[in-house]
């Protein structure tokens, strides 16, 4: 019923990306008939996992605390139904290949799982809120990527397999002449200084050095070796930050929302353990 709700408001407003929505008024959705009030909220929490809002609406942090229980079907542009998460993922403002983190399955409970048009038990998937903000700049970077709550304390660097290279192997240099190896030396240990740092790799340790580039003077066998021993020395030198060669760019992605989400539940247990010592005193 929702999605048939959703198809018919789509196509009366002409809406073909989730910006389109800013320029509806929500009395003009509730305005066509059989859309009531729990349609309207639907779409106010599909947006505001995205930070949009309707037009002359209230603001997308107020329907994220307000509707979080809200689920949004197929039409709005999901696959299946989907849950929000219980957090925001911040995305560095400098970063130029962004992960969506659609389509994370929802395993958290036993209310998240459906049948498929085979009978096949599957997992829904979550609606991540996401926003964009400034994680810091050299000589102070921390990453691509933090969490509510988390900045300064949890951060990802991504690295897909032509930027290790690049970084990893010196190439260019900034308008400072610091090179991109020398800037990534000073994130790593900006980052080793923190709770709970990564560096997550779209691509597998083995195809990082098979895959290894020719550069000036040197051999794709010179380079290899070079990037393997850089790998390892970083992983020595800066210990407390994890390494994860996810193999793709989808795995990359989906380590990153688990890392913040066992660290957002580590948080949470620390709370209730603190609310529970409270009480009792």
């Amino acid at each position: 019923m929702l999605d048939s709700k959703f198809r018919n408001i789509k196509n009366y407003f002409g809406i073909s990306s989730p910006a389109d929505w800013q320029d509806v008024e929500p009395g003009s959705i509730l305005a066509l008939d059989g859309i009531g009030p729990v349609t309207l909220d639907h779409i106010r929490i599909y947006l505001a996992a995205r930070n949009l809002t309707l037009k002359n609406d209230r603001t997308a942090e107020h329907w994220k605390e307000h509707l979080s229980h809200v689920k949004i079907g197929h039409e709005m542009g999901d696959e299946d139904t989907a849950r929000v998460a219980p957090f925001t993922i911040f995305i560095d403002s400098a970063e130029t290949q962004p992960f969506t983190f659609q389509g994370i399955p929802n395993d958290r409970d036993a209310a998240g799982t459906y049948r498929d048009q085979f009978g096949d038990k599957q997992q829904r998937a979550f609606v991540v809120p996401t926003e964009w903000r400034s994680l810091g700049r050299y000589p102070n970077s921390l990453g691509d990527y933090s969490i509510d709550g988390g900045v300064g304390r949890c951060h990802v660097e991504r690295k897909s397999l032509e930027d290790l290279h690049g970084t990893l192997l010196g190439f260019a240099k900034a308008d400072d002449g610091a090179s991109r190896r020398e800037r990534f030396e000073s994130e790593l240990a900006n980052l080793s200084k923190i709770e709970a740092a990564m560096v997550v790799v779209e691509a597998d340790f083995i195809d990082v050095v098979r895959y290894a580039p020719e550069w000036g003077k040197r051999t794709q066998q010179q380079n290899a070796k070079t990037l393997a021993r850089t790998i390892i020395a970083y992983q020595q030198d800066f210990s407390s930050v994890q390494w994860s060669f996810a193999g793709s760019r989808r795995m990359a992605e989906m380590v990153t929302y688990r890392w913040f989400a066992r660290w957002w539940d580590k948080q949470a247990g620390s709370r209730k353990q603190m609310e529970k010592l409270v009480a009792m005193m």
